[in-house]
């Protein structure tokens, strides 16, 4: 088979039959525009960073990031358009093109009413970590069923990022494991492979990356260093020599969450030093990775997305929080407040109305509340006029009103954002929206509100079929895998008021 002038011949992995093959072929030219597919895909995500980190660090990246940024298609107004603005939700965002009320991961974790405790994202009732809890298809369902022969693999620092970019059908999804400080992954995906015992091992040698981390505190300072970023590149390289990625004709697929931004971020905040420093070496272990990548590759068999699942917050304290006049709120005292009002309208002396809240979702005790005769729909409606007068509250959202057609003609601007947000049967039974420039957190800072500095991230496509070049049109960032889709030659539609961003298309 010949592909941009080169001969290439048929490995085991390429041994399909005749009508797989065909789709292969066939796939080479996507959606009948005669453009050739890239032969691997590299999706990176950066936890918690904020685009303008990428527009204010722009003149002293010397790596990998300066190169995305000079030949790529750049979008300057790239947003979520979910709450909560977090990790879990950001990077199934990404890769599935869809909102929370379609993937289903409504937040990191949320309140399981029937089973009466908290469920985590990446949690599978069988295999223990998998995508068990995501409805959506991704971009890598799409792919492996249009081409028998692709591979998709996906890997973090965190669990939850990896299986929210591996999708369903993912070969390989592995991410840090704490306790045996080394790379693991699940039985969802299939037996642990046979290399990844030694790569641990070595990771942990004289000379190795983990070298001397001995327990979890001593992870934890790897989270902080740039190691953790060194340690996600060494990885990618081991990846693409193992699965032989983009080395025949069907495309792969190499997803990678870059989690140690985030661990900076949240203890030193956005504008801090150490989060400089430690942007830049994400810029130069990106560009470890994309020079391994071009030692394989030729760019036009490449194609790079690079984005991120969130921005953040400044630290109140900092000169940026100052100046925003950004006030914190005691997540624990805000509880309290919320069961105080509650308690004032519908008294439950007994009990507390209050099962779980980690904003925006609040979750309350149906059972107790009608164990006392009270109205449910009319206690809600009373809690959410009540739980708004409350010192950092913009608005709260009933989730039975998200369902109807009252905030569809809704005059509050967000009204959308959480509609799109809220799947009721994990959602909370109220959704609250904060004020801007309030952070729910007692210390450094976070992330989870609809507003720019957790919404605004980076947007960058590179390589095969793309223009490149400064896009000033607003974007999603669930618009990114129907654009990849689209430059695959795959079918994953838009979500309704999404696009494909036909403006990079060459």
């Amino acid at each position: 088979m010949r592909r941009n002038g080169r001969a290439h011949g048929l490995d085991g992995r390429a041994a399909l039959s005749l009508c797989a093959l065909l789709l292969v072929v066939c796939s080479a030219r996507a959606q009948g525009s005669g453009r050739l597919v890239p032969k691997l895909v590299l999706v990176v995500v950066a936890d918690q960073m904020k685009a303008e980190q990428l527009e204010r660090l722009a003149p002293r990246f010397k790596g990998a990031l300066r190169t995305l940024l000079d030949s790529g298609a750049v979008f300057t107004e790239a947003h979520h358009r979910h709450v909560p603005t977090q990790t879990s939700v950001g990077h199934a965002a990404v890769l599935t093109g869809r909102s929370p009320r379609a993937h289903g991961i409504v937040a990191n974790e949320w309140w399981d009413r029937e089973a009466r405790r908290v469920v985590l994202a990446q949690e599978d009732s069988v295999h223990g970590i998998g995508p068990e809890q995501l409805l959506s298809y991704s971009l890598g369902d799409a792919l492996k069923a249009r081409t028998p022969g692709s591979i998709v693999v996906a890997a973090s620092l965190k669990s939850k990022a990896a299986v929210m970019l591996g999708g369903k059908k993912a070969d390989l999804v592995l991410w840090l494991d704490e306790e045996s400080r080394g790379f693991a992954t699940s039985s969802y995906y299939g037996p642990s492979p046979a290399w990844l015992g030694a790569y641990n091992a070595g990771l942990r040698e004289p000379g190795g990356i983990l070298a001397g981390v001995r327990n979890v505190r001593g992870l934890d300072e790897i989270w902080r260093s740039p190691k953790a970023h060194r340690l996600m590149a060494d990885l990618a390289g081991r990846l693409l020599k193992e699965y032989r990625l983009g080395q025949d004709s069907a495309p792969d697929l190499l997803a990678l969450g870059f989690s140690g931004t985030d661990d900076v971020g949240h203890r030193y905040g956005p504008d801090s030093r150490q989060m400089e420093e430690n942007l830049l070496a994400l810029d130069s272990a990106l560009a470890e990775l994309l020079g391994a990548l071009t030692a394989r590759l030729v760019k036009e068999d490449l194609l790079v997305l690079f984005t991120s699942d969130h921005g953040v917050m400044p630290v109140p304290e900092s000169p940026a929080g100052k100046a925003l006049g950004a006030r914190r709120i005691d997540p624990k005292r805000f509880e309290a407040e919320v069961e105080a009002a509650l308690q004032l309208v519908y008294p439950a002396p007994q009990g507390k109305l209050v099962d779980h809240l980690r904003v925006p979702h609040l979750y309350l005790n149906r059972s107790l509340a009608e164990s006392r005769g009270y109205d449910w729909p009319v206690l809600l409606k009373d809690a959410a006029r009540s739980i708004s007068a409350l010192a950092g509250v913009a608005e709260v959202f009933t989730a039975a009103a998200l369902e109807g057609s009252e905030v569809r003609g809704s005059s509050s601007p967000y009204a959308a954002v959480y509609r799109a947000s809220c799947l009721p049967s994990r959602s909370g039974d109220l959704l609250i929206r904060p004020k801007e420039d309030f952070l729910f957190g007692r210390e450094g800072t976070s992330h989870s509100t609809p507003y720019r500095y957790d919404t605004h991230v980076p947007l960058i496509f590179w390589g095969i079929g793309v223009k490149a070049g400064s896009f000033p049109a607003p974007a999603r960032i669930t618009d990114a895998a129907p654009t990849l889709a689209a430059l695959l030659g795959v079918e994953l539609k838009a979500e309704k008021d999404g696009r494909v961003l036909a403006e990079i298309l060459e």
